[in-house]
């Protein structure tokens, strides 16, 4: 079998790390792939026992989390944020503020911007 490479170790730890505790969250677009990919992710939680408690589609108008999202999130006491085709690096400050209540797994094809402040 082939070795994982770091992102596919930390995907799998990541997943690995989810419990029935966990507020889950998810953060995706409202395109072509990111519903696909929202509707894939929630089927595949529900697979593995878990209850997404949030789903947030967001267009162009919100590549990134706004202060109203961040507000929700933190409101709804999300414990673990998934990002679907966001180029959610657009606005580091955004993903820092969420990592200080929440754990945040980020899937998505985009080009990287800029280097996040989280475990990456």
């Amino acid at each position: 079998m082939e070795e994982l490479n770091r992102h596919e170790k930390k995907f799998i730890d990541f997943i690995r790390s989810i419990t029935k505790q966990d507020k889950i969250a998810l953060f995706h677009d409202v395109d072509g792939d990111g519903i696909p990919a929202a509707a894939i992710t929630i089927k595949a939680l529900k697979q593995l026992g878990f209850k997404t408690e949030m789903i947030i589609g967001r267009g162009k108008e919100e590549m990134t989390p706004s202060e109203e999202t961040i507000k929700q999130l933190r409101d709804g006491k999300i414990t673990l944020l998934i990002t679907l085709d966001k180029p959610t690096d657009k606005d580091p400050r955004a993903v820092t503020e969420i990592a200080k209540f929440s754990r945040i797994l980020i899937i998505d094809h985009h080009s990287r911007e800029a280097q996040l402040d989280i475990d990456e």
